[in-house]
C-alpha cells in the first residue's frame, strides 16, 4: 500500500502539485533555511509561495504547526491542495530522508529539486550511511523534475549531477559552479556577499546572520536563476530577506548584556557551523548550551561534545528532548567525547540562567538543539518550553543583574 497511497491521495485531491511549481529541498542541514528564504524571495518578486516543513505549513508569515518535517502522503496532498486553493503559485517542500524512504512524496510532481549537503544524522533509522545516501538520492534519480539544483562542493552533489533524472541541472558552491559564492563577510549586522551567476557577479548586503548562511543564500540564488529571474531581481530579493525562526536567531543584543542566539542545530555539522559563525562575531567568550535528543542517533553525541569543547570557551550540557532515555545517560555520552567534564544541568531553564548570569556584555551565548520548538518531551510527558521565551524572561528580570554580581567564578555542576 505504501507504494500506492501517495498516488491515490494525489488523485483524490485532484492532482494539486500539477497546479503548483513544487521546489523539493533535501539535505542533512539547511532544508528549513533554504525553503524559508526561497519562499520569502519569491514573495518579494510577486510570486505567492507556500512552505511545508519543520516550521509548519502555509505561507511564511502565517504557518500552521506540523509534527513532521514532511507530512504523511495523505496530509501532504491535502496541504498542497489547500495552498493551491489559497492562491499559491509555488511551494517549497522540505523532503526528509525518512519521507523518501517511506515514499511520502510519491505522487508529488516536482518542478525543482535541491540538494544542500550530507553529513551524519538519523543513524538510528537508516543504520548505515549507504542507506541514508540511497534514500536522499531518490529525490533526484526517481523524480522526473524540470531542474535539479546541486551543491557541488559536496562529493554527493557531484555524484548526483551524473545520476540525476532531471531535465537539466544547475550547480552551486564556493568553487567552480554555475552559481558561485565568490566571497562572504560575516558581521553583527548580517552578511556581505559576492555571488557570480555565469559571467556576471553581483554584491548584496543582507541582514541574515551566520557565515554558514552564505552558501544557503547561494542555493537560493541558484533556484531563482533556474526560474529565469534576472540578476537584479535576485539581488533585490536577497537584500530583503529576514531571518528564519530558531535558526541563528539573535534573541538579545544589548549593551552590558551578552548576545544570545538560539539555533536548531542538532547534528555535528550543524553545531560546528553555528558555533563557527557565532565565534566570528564574538568579542569575548563563547558559551554553548546544548543537549541531544533521546531515542535518536546515539553515535553523534560524543562527536557533538568534542565539537562544542573545541569551538566554545564554556560548555553547559542540558536536556534537549530526552524522550524515553535517561537524561543522565545522554549527558554522559556527550561528555565522553570531551577532555574535561563540563557543567551539566538537566533543568534547561536553570542551564540557560547559569550561563547568562556568568557571561558579560562581550560574550555570546548559543543555545542549540531546539530552535523554534515550544515543547520538551520527557517519557510520556510533553512540557511547554521555548528557549527564546526563557531567555527574554530571564534578561528582563529585575534581579538578573544583582544575581550576576553576587555569583562566584564558574564551577562545574554534576
Amino acid at each position: 500500500m505504501r507504494k500506492h497511497i501517495g498516488h491515490i491521495a494525489d488523485a483524490f485531491y485532484d492532482r494539486p502539485s500539477s497546479k503548483l511549481h513544487v521546489v523539493g529541498i533535501t539535505g542533512t542541514n539547511a532544508k528549513t533555511s533554504c525553503a524559508f528564504f526561497t519562499a520569502q524571495s519569491l514573495e518579494v518578486l510577486a510570486a505567492k509561495c507556500g512552505v511545508v516543513g519543520t516550521l509548519g505549513t502555509g505561507f511564511p508569515r502565517e504557518l500552521r504547526a506540523a509534527s513532521l518535517t514532511t507530512p504523511d502522503p495523505i496530509s501532504l496532498q491535502k496541504e498542497l491542495a489547500r495552498l493551491a486553493a489559497d492562491g499559491a503559485q509555488c511551494v517549497c517542500l522540505e523532503v526528509s530522508s525518512h519521507a523518501l524512504d517511506q515514499r511520502r512524496t510519491d505522487g508529488v510532481r516536482f518542478g525543482t529539486v535541491v540538494f544542500t549537503n550530507l553529513s551524519q544524522d538519523h543513524m538510528d533509522y537508516h543504520k548505515c550511511e549507504e542507506h541514508y545516501r540511497a534514500s536522499k538520492s531518490r529525490l533526484f534519480t526517481e523524480q522526473d523534475s524540470a531542474c535539479a539544483i546541486l551543491n557541488v562542493d559536496e562529493r554527493f552533489g557531484r555524484e548526483l549531477a551524473v545520476r540525476t533524472a532531471a531535465k537539466k541541472f544547475v550547480t552551486y558552491g564556493k568553487s567552480s559552479a554555475d552559481v558561485q559564492l565568490v566571497s562572504a563577510e560575516s558581521h553583527h549586522r548580517g552578511l556581505s556577499l559576492t555571488i557570480r551567476i555565469g559571467s556576471h557577479a553581483f554584491d548584496v548586503q543582507t541582514s541574515i546572520l551566520g557565515s554558514f548562511n552564505a552558501i544557503n543564500l547561494t542555493a537560493v540564488s541558484a533556484i531563482l536563476h533556474s526560474l529565469n529571474f534576472e540578476i537584479s531581481q535576485i539581488r533585490q530579493a536577497l537584500s530583503q530577506l529576514t531571518g528564519v525562526p530558531g535558526r541563528m536567531e539573535r534573541v538579545s543584543f544589548q549593551a552590558a548584556r551578552p548576545s544570545v542566539y538560539i539555533d536548531y542545530a542538532h547534528t555535528p555539522a550543524a553545531l560546528e557551523a553555528v558555533l563557527t559563525s557565532v565565534r566570528e562575531i564574538t568579542r569575548g567568550r563563547l558559551w554553548c548550551i546544548f543537549g541531544c535528543g533521546g531515542d535518536r542517533d546515539q553515535e553523534k553525541r560524543p562527536i557533538m561534545g568534542n565539537i562544542a569543547e573545541k569551538l566554545a570557551d564554556e560548555v553547559v550540557l542540558t536536556d534537549d528532548n530526552p524522550r524515553g532515555e535517561s537524561p543522565d545517560g545522554i549527558m554522559n555520552e556527550i561528555a565522553r567525547g570531551m577532555q574535561n567534564r563540563p557543567a551539566g544541568i538537566h533543568d534547561r531553564r536553570a542551564a540557560i540562567q547559569f550561563a547568562l548570569t556568568r557571561s558579560d556584555g562581550y560574550d555570546s551565548v548559543l543555545i542549540a538543539g531546539k530552535g523554534h520548538e515550544t515543547t520538551q518531551t520527557y517519557r510520556n510527558k510533553t512540557l511547554a518550553f521555548n528557549d527564546k521565551d526563557v531567555v527574554l524572561d530571564l534578561l528582563e528580570s529585575e534581579s538578573w543583574w544583582i544575581r550576576r554580581q553576587l555569583l562566584k567564578p564558574l564551577e562545574v555542576i554534576d
